[in-house]
C-alpha cells in the first residue's frame, strides 16, 4: 500500500529493465557470473565456481557489486582472481558497462541480486550458485520468486551439465516491473506535467 504516497505517487516502471530489454541479445558460449556483497553471497560463499566455469572454456564476465569493489579494492580483488584473468575472466569494472555484459549473456550464475533476479527476468538460463534463503524474506518479492524458481549450483557435478539444465524465468517481469517498456514515455510525460508544460 502506498499510504500517505498515494496521492503523488506515480508508476513509471523500471528504466533499467527497459534498457536491458532493448540490448537483450544472448551468446550461448558466454556466462555472466555475478554477485551481491555479504559473507553469504556468490562471491563471498563460493568463489570457486568463477574459476571452474572459465577453466570450462566458457567466455565468463563476472560483474561484482559495487559494496565489493568499495570494502577490497581492485588490486585485491584482482589478486584473488588472478588465476582466472590470466586463463580469460573478464572482470567488469564497477558501474560501467554491467548491462551491456549482463544483455550478451546466454547464462548467468548468481545469487540473490538484483542483477541475477533481472537476468532470469529477461529469460536467460540462471543458475543460483548462493542463496541464503533466511535473508531473502519479502514473500512475493522478484528475490524470493526466484529463489522458488531457479536451479541451485551443485558442486560436484559438471558445470556444463548444470548450465544446460537451466532455466530463465521471464515470469518475474511482471515483479519487476507493471509496466515494461514503458518507463521512458511515462518518466517524460510525468516531467512535463510537473513543469508545467505541453
Amino acid at each position: 500500500e502506498l499510504g500517505a504516497a498515494a496521492d503523488t505517487a506515480v508508476v513509471v516502471g523500471d528504466p533499467c529493465f527497459d534498457h536491458l530489454s532493448t540490448l537483450n541479445t544472448g551468446n550461448a558460449g558466454t556466462v555472466v557470473i555475478t554477485s551481491t556483497w555479504g559473507h553469504r553471497a556468490l562471491f563471498g560463499a563460493h568463489p570457486g565456481i568463477i574459476r571452474e566455469v572459465v577453466e570450462a572454456g566458457y567466455d565468463t564476465r563476472l560483474i561484482l557489486h559495487p559494496n565489493i569493489w568499495a570494502r577490497h579494492g581492485e588490486h585485491q580483488i584482482r589478486l584473488w582472481l588472478r588465476k582466472s584473468l590470466e586463463n580469460g575472466l573478464t572482470l567488469v569494472p564497477p558501474l560501467r558497462s554491467w548491462r551491456r555484459e549482463l544483455a550478451a549473456a546466454g547464462h548467468v550464475i548468481g545469487d540473490h541480486g538484483s542483477v541475477t533476479v533481472y537476468g532470469a527476468a529477461l529469460g536467460k538460463p540462471t543458475l543460483l550458485a548462493a542463496f541464503p534463503d533466511d535473508d531473502v524474506v519479502v514473500p512475493g518479492s522478484p528475490a524470493h520468486r526466484l529463489g522458488e524458481l531457479a536451479g541451485r549450483y551443485e558442486p560436484g557435478i559438471a558445470i556444463d551439465v548444470q548450465l544446460d539444465k537451466a532455466v530463465g524465468h521471464p515470469e518475474l517481469t511482471e515483479l519487476v516491473t507493471a509496466v515494461p517498456g514503458e518507463s521512458r514515455a511515462r518518466l517524460r510525460a510525468t516531467c512535463y506535467r510537473l513543469l508545467n508544460l505541453e
